[in-house]
């Protein structure tokens, strides 16, 4: 008990920023520090702890514990080293084909097991390359399940409202509209693709 009270002591006073990494005992981790100014805060925090902690893949940021003590919301990843798939995608030095196809499998691998494998089905919702974090040897992991939709294993879909990042809505979840009239015309589709207007939040 103890032990479990130094390290979350260790924790909080290092963690100073909404993500950072750590050192403890010469191990670096990730601390994802959640605040609770949001009013969904404690949900996302809840709903991260339950996704993650049921799964367990070669491709899915390991989740290797958490605080939930007083004000405090902190959830300890792996760290891993070379970043977001963002970062890397974009650097000067431009990666090889060979290695951005070895970072879509595996990152199709993760999304696999996620729709597929595990014994609760979880929808990301979030899915960007922000959220594809990368080890030492490039290895391409899923994070950030704070939005993640479980569902039951006789649940083959769900109804939820818009979820996820604001400008990674999908163009072609206006094609899907139950109501025609909200559908786009095809002009407006190619316009959406070209990016000559910008995609708006669709209704809920």
């Amino acid at each position: 008990m103890d032990s479990r009270r130094n390290w979350a002591g260790a924790l909080i006073q290092q963690c100073t920023k909404e993500l950072s990494r750590t050192t403890i005992l010469k191990m670096s981790f990730a601390v994802k520090k959640l605040h609770k100014m949001a009013p969904d805060g404690e949900q996302e925090f809840k709903a991260e702890v339950s996704s993650i902690s049921r799964t367990n893949h070669k491709n899915l940021v390991q989740l290797l514990g958490y605080c939930d003590e007083g004000q405090n919301r902190l959830l300890v990843y792996e760290f891993m080293s070379n970043g977001s798939l963002s970062n890397f995608l974009f650097q000067s030095a431009r990666p090889n084909w060979y290695k951005r196809l070895q970072i879509a499998f595996a990152t199709a691998r993760g999304l696999c097991y996620l729709h597929e494998e595990c014994n609760n089905q979880i929808i990301h919702c979030d899915m960007k390359p922000q959220n594809v974090l990368l080890g030492e040897s490039f290895t391409a992991k899923i994070s950030d399940f704070g939005i993640a939709k479980l569902l039951k294993p006789d649940q083959s879909r769900t109804t939820t409202g818009i979820r996820g990042t604001k400008g990674y809505v999908a163009p072609a979840i206006w094609c899907i509209q139950e109501d025609p009239v909200l559908r786009p015309t095809m002009k407006r589709v190619v316009q959406l693709m070209e990016g000559s207007v910008e995609v708006p939040i669709p209704p809920m």
